[in-house]
């Protein structure tokens, strides 16, 4: 049998066993009254098949609007790093209406980039620092240190002046305020915001952000300065030659 053939026939066995995962995934997840845990389960179960199409649909789980379905998807596509375009289909959820409010889960999506390495996932990541929910802007901080690409760098320095400004007005911040169990439907049902003014808000995002923001800039630059400042005029002095060191 000739390379080409025998390649030809193992892609028609892997997408032949997709499709049968596929299969049985819908059939356990759309039955009708299925709990949240055999729900669960047929995620763990599509997850054992590593193929296009099966990402696919495992990031559509991420919106299905059950945090603790979504988390275990999130948790799942993480090592799918062996499917190209994965970090791309998981990257809209981090910002999909149905989650905006889903601390937990908005942290495993981020988890799940970070663990994906893929350069597709910056751009959203980029923009998750500026979320107004504190704990997802963090996570996403530290995620931009595991994934190791020189155009966060600028992004963290510019984030860190924001960190470092004194408000000048009262307007006030919504914060959204979950219950720490996922698993628990009537927790979820009674996550609310709750409103902050922009000097306490600025008070959390400093406290909250400062140290994970040089933290992760140090991480990447091995450069130790303590301010914006310092950052800022370091990097452009030598943004434009300063490349990442390989781990």
């Amino acid at each position: 049998m000739s390379t080409l053939v025998l390649v030809a026939a193992l892609l028609f066995q892997d997408a032949k066993a997709a499709d049968e995962a596929v299969k049985e995934f819908t059939a356990a997840f759309n039955k009708k009254g299925a709990s949240e845990a055999e729900r669960i389960a047929a995620v763990k179960a599509l997850a054992a098949t590593h193929h296009d199409e099966t990402s696919k649909v495992l990031a559509r789980v991420l919106g299905c609007g059950q945090p603790a379905v979504s988390i275990e998807a999130a948790k799942e596509l993480a090592a799918f790093t062996d499917v190209r375009n994965t970090a791309a289909r998981v990257a809209p959820y981090l910002f999909e209406k149905v989650n905006v409010e889903r601390t937990a889960l908005r942290i495993e999506i981020g988890k799940c980039l970070g663990a994906l390495k893929d350069p597709a996932g910056l751009p959203t990541l980029h923009k998750a620092l500026r979320d107004r929910d504190l704990l997802v802007a963090k996570e996403v901080i530290e995620q931009l240190a595991v994934i190791r690409r020189k155009e966060s760098v600028p992004v963290l320095i510019e984030y860190l002046k924001l960190c470092e400004y004194a408000p000048s007005s009262e307007m006030l911040v919504q914060l959204p305020i979950q219950f720490d169990n996922p698993n628990d439907q009537l927790q979820q049902q009674w996550n609310f915001s709750i409103a902050v003014s922009a000097d306490d808000y600025q008070r959390m995002r400093k406290a909250t952000l400062h140290e994970p923001l040089l933290k992760a800039l140090r991480d990447l630059t091995k450069e130790k300065w303590e301010t914006y400042r310092g950052w800022r005029d370091w990097w452009a002095a030598s943004g434009a030659r300063f490349e990442i060191a390989k781990e």
